[in-house]
């Protein structure tokens, strides 16, 4: 669905990036076992508010000028998913493409084994791309 109006546009943006921030802290408490007594409650708030926020976004697909809100590109079989979401600002869409740092690919036994993979956006065509590095081979 479409945005109706730029004020719209602006909204959508900003609660994706709140949704993406609060994603992010939820999964860090976790990683670092944080996941106790001392964040649970402030963990499972911030998770509570955050529920139905994706699904609400996901209906719309469009800034209300017609350009894409996000792009995706998947990799490695649809193991690993990339996005990028694009300013609601026309004038503040990048330029030119430009490439994210390189991301190891799942390994098989450890990190970099498989290689790794770089992606690139291109503002003109609002799409991705991507580029295989391949493993480092000690000889």
């Amino acid at each position: 669905m479409i945005s109706p109006n730029h004020e719209t546009d602006l909204l959508i943006w900003s609660v994706r990036r709140v949704v993406g921030a609060g994603e992010w802290l939820l999964q860090e408490l976790s990683d670092h076992g944080h996941a106790d007594e001392c964040c649970e409650g402030p963990a499972d708030a911030l998770a509570g508010a955050l529920v139905d926020l994706p699904r609400q976004l996901a209906q719309f697909t469009l800034y209300s000028d017609g350009r894409p809100i996000v792009s995706y590109i998947d990799v490695d079989d649809g193991a690993m998913e990339f996005f990028t979401l694009w300013p609601p600002h026309p004038a503040d869409v990048p330029t030119g493409p430009w490439e994210e740092l390189p991301t190891a690919v799942a390994p098989h036994r450890k990190h970099g084994d498989r290689g790794y993979v770089v992606v690139g956006w291109d503002p003109a065509t609002f799409s991705g791309s991507v580029r295989y590095i391949e493993p480092l081979r000690v000889v």
